[in-house]
C-alpha cells in the first residue's frame, strides 16, 4: 500500500489572501511555474516537497488592489459554493425520483410529496 502524505499551505495574510494565490496557480503563468521543474519521468514539481512552492515567486498587488480583488472574488466564490451543494441536491432528488417514475411506482403529480419527503 502506497502512503499518500498531505501537505498544507499557509498564506501570509498580511500579504496576500488565499483565493488570489489559488487564483494565481489557477492561471497560465501559475500554472507554467508549477509545472517548471517538471522531472525526467514527468512528474511534475508539485510532486515534490513543499518546499519547491515556497520558492515560487509572485507579484503581489498592493493591498488596496487586492481588497478589490476580494470584494470582486467572494462573491462569485460563495455563489459557486451555493451552486455546488443545489448541484448535489438536485441530483440526489434525481436518483430518488428517476427509478420510482421509471417503474411507475409514482406519478408525475405524486413527485411533489417524494421530493418532499426525500429531502426531510
Amino acid at each position: 500500500m502506497i502512503s499518500q502524505r498531505q501537505f498544507f499551505m499557509r498564506c501570509d495574510l498580511t500579504q496576500v489572501t488565499p483565493s488570489f494565490v489559488a487564483f494565481y496557480f489557477r492561471s497560465p503563468e501559475g500554472q507554467h511555474r508549477l509545472l517548471a521543474n517538471a522531472s525526467s519521468s514527468s512528474v511534475p514539481s508539485i510532486a515534490r516537497p513543499v518546499t519547491y512552492l515556497r520558492s515560487i515567486q509572485l507579484t503581489i498587488p498592493a493591498k488596496p488592489i487586492m481588497g478589490v480583488f476580494e470584494k470582486l472574488v467572494q462573491p462569485l466564490l460563495l455563489q459557486f459554493r451555493r451552486n455546488l451543494n443545489e448541484t448535489s441536491t438536485l441530483a440526489a432528488m434525481r436518483d430518488t425520483l428517476l427509478p420510482k417514475l421509471i417503474s411507475g411506482e409514482v406519478r408525475v403529480k405524486d413527485a411533489k410529496q417524494s421530493i418532499q419527503e426525500a429531502t426531510v
